[in-house]
């Protein structure tokens, strides 16, 4: 594309056409197309070592789009979409060496709901959660690598509010205990692997 027809403008003083921005000592930021101010189609951003750190496509009349991004080193870092530049929809997340799934999350434009995820390297679920509103509400439950439930709480309006249990990696309980308004209280109990048996009253 020659220079003429670049970083236009309309009668409004929009951006219109193809756009290509660029930082204050000539390394380029983006690049996309533009129709009266409104971003349309895919949009691909830049780091200063020139690998793509994003690209986004919109639509929806410039409301909506679909975005990747990037590590430095090339790698994708993260898939998703925005509503009016806030997070929608589901939402997962790499590690920036091997390509693995390191969490997944869920938004409606803006707003955190549905069922987060966290896992390991060899994919089982390391912890799981939900929000409803951004707030973190019901159960909580941590993993070990194997599958065996490590931690089991309750949450109620963001807070820790009900029965908490811990495990060890046999499957055996370790520690029982009720949560108030994220304050312990009550009789919490604990057992040894040689099966002692200690109580605390909150």
């Amino acid at each position: 594309m020659d220079k003429v027809s670049l970083n236009q403008h309309d009668d409004s003083g929009r951006k219109h056409g193809y756009w290509e921005a660029y930082e204050p000592n000539g390394i380029l930021k983006y690049k996309g197309q533009f129709e009266h101010g409104i971003p349309v189609g895919e949009f691909v951003y830049y780091y200063p070592n020139k690998v793509i750190k994003a690209k986004s496509i919109f639509s929806e009349n410039g409301a909506y789009c679909t975005t990747e991004l990037y590590h430095p080193n090339a790698k994708l870092m993260a898939r998703g979409a925005y509503w009016k530049q806030k997070k929608d929809k589901l939402w997962r997340y790499y590690s920036r060496h091997d390509g693995v799934l390191l969490s997944e999350e869920e938004y409606d434009k803006g707003v955190k709901i549905g069922t987060w995820k966290n896992f390991y390297a060899n994919g089982q679920v390391a912890e799981q959660y939900s929000f409803l509103n951004s707030m973190i509400e019901g159960e909580r439950t941590h993993y070990f690598t194997n599958g065996q439930i490590q931690l089991k709480y309750e949450y109620r309006n963001g807070k820790k509010h009900g029965s908490f249990f811990s495990y060890r990696i046999d499957g055996e309980l370790e520690t029982q205990g009720q949560y108030v308004n994220d304050q312990k209280k009550g009789l919490w109990v604990t057992v040894d692997e040689e099966g002692k048996r200690t109580e605390v009253n909150y």
